[in-house]
């Protein structure tokens, strides 16, 4: 009897659940994290060797320093760190950061010129919602960032892509395909240790790349939420600083410099793009964290942050090193993979007939977890490639996990 009960409660979950997804509307029916969920889950198992996800270390997070201004917070900003706030962001902290952009790059920034952002990941979705309908033409790089593909995908955008090339984007390939395509809205791009790639564009692209968007009147959103997790080589200035006519959208993040539970990410461009910004993201949801807000404010005008990245730094380089080091020891003589100056990746291209997807089934059965490439891909079904993360393993897991992929490989 207990069995027919059984049968009859699954049953009856199963037609709720088809009954659901009727009600859908078709916008829900385009969210693809289903493989996200997957890696995740597989990576939170018992003795798992982390290579996937782009977590920073717990152990980078400043738990003394973060406890000391809560308390700031709290003396100087009494309630008002816990009362609502303006949508756009407090006047505080938009105020310190355009001091501070102004100050690191030379910039021509006011508070009206930022937006606070619940992370970088409502900054993709709420410009979606403000530039995109369907079809319309934006272009990213072969392979991209798949938070950011996410993020427009509902919006059912035509993906052009360009392909990557050691120094960046292919300048000369994205100008033949502006030129092709008409009415391109936006190009997506990660400047500067590119996700998945760890590559960063060189100088004169970024100059290029500002000029193209006047010329050919169409916007750049740069992702920049890695360039000052840099362990050698110079560092290069946004591609927002090269920006002449307001047509650059400059996003960055508190996550990887400070800690990602507090979600402070932030959005710089013209006013006009700010208010339409702003707009959407009011019904989203009203603001971001106040008191994260504050307490960041108060990392940047306390002059802890420089000292806090050098930290961070610190800590990433050795398993960076050693992440290279182990691929040169334990991977196969063909394969292939970038030597980043920084960020928190390496990106990995096997022979032709290698399908990463296979080899992550294998790798997980060796408890040994990394994302394949073709997650990173907007339109090609690319199988050879994978990416690693080193920011959030010890050093001999860092080994160890490539030894056993290593393994597998050959």
């Amino acid at each position: 009897m207990n069995y027919l009960n059984n049968i009859e409660l699954k049953l009856i979950k199963l037609l709720n659940k088809l009954k659901m997804k009727q009600k859908l509307s078709k916008k829900a029916k385009l969210y693809k994290t289903e493989a996200l969920k997957q890696i995740l889950s597989a990576i939170a198992s018992p003795g798992m060797i982390s290579l996937a996800g782009g977590v920073p270390a717990p152990e980078s997070f400043p738990l003394e320093l973060i406890k000391n201004l809560s308390n700031e917070v709290f003396d100087k900003y009494k309630t008002k760190s816990l009362q609502y706030n303006k949508t756009c962001g407090t006047d505080e902290l938009r105020g310190t950061l355009s001091e501070w952009m102004n100050k690191k790059y030379q910039m021509n920034v006011e508070k009206e010129n930022i937006l606070i952002t619940t992370g970088s990941t409502q900054a993709f979705d709420l410009i979606g919602k403000i530039f995109l309908d369907p079809n319309d033409n934006i272009i990213a790089e072969d392979p991209s960032y798949l938070g950011a593909l996410w993020g427009f995908d509902p919006y059912q955008p035509n993906y052009i892509t360009v392909k990557s090339k050691e120094d960046g984007i292919d300048i000369n390939e994205l100008e033949d395909k502006i030129k092709k395509k008409k009415n391109i809205k936006f190009l997506y791009i990660v400047s500067t240790f590119q996700n998945p790639t760890g590559r960063v564009i060189k100088l004169s692209k970024r100059k290029r790349l500002a000029e193209l968007a006047s010329r050919y009147d169409f916007l750049i959103i740069e992702d920049d939420p890695y360039s000052y997790l840099r362990y050698k080589g110079k560092p290069v200035p946004p591609i927002k600083t090269f920006d002449n006519n307001d047509k650059i959208i400059y996003l960055s993040t508190f996550s990887k410099i400070l800690a990602p539970g507090f979600r402070i990410a932030f959005a710089v461009a013209s006013k006009e793009i700010i208010d339409l910004l702003t707009d959407a993201k009011e019904s989203a949801d009203l603001h971001t964290n106040v008191f994260g807000q504050l307490l960041v404010n108060e990392y940047i005008q306390g002059n802890y942050i420089d000292k806090q990245i050098k930290k961070i730094i610190e800590l990433y380089r050795p398993r960076y090193l050693t992440m290279l080091r182990s691929l040169k020891k334990y991977f196969p003589k063909t394969a292939h993979w970038t030597e980043p100056e920084g960020g928190m990746f390496c990106w990995i291209e096997l022979d032709k007939d290698t399908d990463t997807s296979k080899l992550y089934k294998r790798s997980i059965e060796n408890k040994v977890a990394f994302v394949p490439g073709v997650y990173f891909y907007a339109n090609k079904d690319t199988k050879n490639t994978l990416r690693l993360n080193f920011s959030n393993v010890s050093k001999d897991k860092i080994e160890e996990g490539i030894k056993i992929l290593g393994s597998l490989l050959k």
